[in-house]
């Protein structure tokens, strides 16, 4: 799925997305946002809209990022998380 980005937090929605925007406002090179505007949308004067929605709450951080995982694992290709950041929390296969 191209243009998707799959993070977990313990912030509110409010905190996170506040945090997202800051570092597409201040063209932070590690942001998904601003690596998708400059690979995909590079005609584009400013950054492209972002929605943020959540998909679940959790009771405790260890199911979140379990959950977080298989849902990064299961996305495929084009998603905009880098390896190194999913890859902390990789679910092994058995």
């Amino acid at each position: 799925t191209k243009g998707l980005y799959i993070g977990e937090s313990s912030h509110s929605m409010y905190e996170r997305s506040k945090e997202h925007l800051r570092d597409r406002n201040k063209r932070e090179e590690d942001s998904h946002q601003v690596k998708h505007w400059l690979t995909d949308h590079r005609e584009m004067d400013t950054p492209p809209r972002f929605k943020f929605k959540i998909l679940a709450c959790f009771q405790d951080p260890q199911t979140r990022q379990i959950a977080e995982s298989v849902r990064i694992e299961g996305a495929g290709e084009g998603i905009l998380n880098s390896k190194s950041e999913y890859s902390r929390c990789r679910v092994p296969h058995l």
